[in-house]
C-alpha cells in the first residue's frame, strides 16, 4: 500500500469515526469510535514522523479512552437525551457544514502555515468536528472528548511543521490531563449539579 492510500484510509476514517461519535447515543460505541479516531491520528502523523514518535500519540489516546470508559457508570448504557430523527439529522447537517467550512478555509490557511492543503484540511476538520461535539451537547463526556478532537486536530497539523519531542510529550500529558480532569468531573460531580 503506498503513502496515498494510507492517508487516504487514514482519512476516511478520522471523518467516520468524527461522525459517528457525533450521532452515537451508545457510550460505549462512543469511546469505541474515539480510539479509531486516534488509530486514524496515529496513520496520518505517523507519514510526518517516524513511527515510534507516532505511537505516542496513540498510547495517549487509547490511555485516555480507557480512563473515560472506566468514568462511565455501568447502568448507563445510553445517553440521556433521544435526538430522534430530527436531532440526528440535524447533527449530520451540522457536520456537513463544518466540512464544507474547513473545506473553504484549509487553502486560505495554508498561506500561513507551511504545511499542505491536505494535512490542513485533516487537522482542521477533526478541531472543527470537536468544536461542534462541545457546541451541540451538554454531556460531560462529550464536552471532555469535544476538547481531545481540539487537540488531537491541532497534532495533526503540528506533526508536520516539526518534530519535537518536548512538545509531544507535553501534548501527551495535556491529553491524559483531560481525560483525569473529565474522568473526576463526571464521576465525582454528578450531571444534575452541573444545570443547578
Amino acid at each position: 500500500m503506498n503513502g496515498l492510500n494510507w492517508t487516504n484510509l487514514a482519512f476516511l476514517l478520522l471523518i467516520g469515526a468524527s461522525l459517528a461519535m457525533l450521532l452515537t447515543e451508545n457510550w460505549r460505541l462512543f469511546i469505541a469510535c474515539l480510539a479509531l479516531q486516534y488509530l486514524a491520528v496515529f496513520a496520518l502523523i505517523s507519514l510526518q514522523w517516524s513511527i515510534g514518535l507516532a505511537a505516542v500519540k496513540l498510547v495517549v489516546g487509547w490511555m485516555s479512552c480507557a480512563i473515560l470508559g472506566a468514568s462511565q457508570p455501568r447502568n448507563e448504557l445510553l445517553f440521556s437525551y433521544r435526538a430522534g430523527t430530527a436531532g440526528l439529522l440535524f447533527r449530520f447537517l451540522s457536520a456537513l457544514v463544518v466540512w464544507l467550512l474547513v473545506f473553504s478555509f484549509a487553502p486560505g490557511a495554508a498561506d500561513w502555515l507551511p504545511v499542505g492543503n491536505e494535512v490542513l484540511f485533516q487537522g482542521l476538520l477533526l478541531a472543527g468536528m470537536g468544536l461542534l461535539q462541545i457546541a451541540l451537547s451538554t454531556r460531560r463526556i462529550r464536552s471532555v472528548v469535544g476538547l481531545l478532537s481540539i487537540i488531537s486536530g491541532f497534532e495533526i497539523i503540528y506533526a508536520a511543521l516539526s518534530d519535537s519531542v518536548l512538545v509531544t510529550g507535553l501534548l501527551g500529558s495535556l491529553t491524559l490531563g483531560i481525560a483525569l480532569i473529565g474522568a473526576w468531573w463526571m464521576h465525582f460531580l454528578p450531571e444534575e449539579e452541573m444545570s443547578a
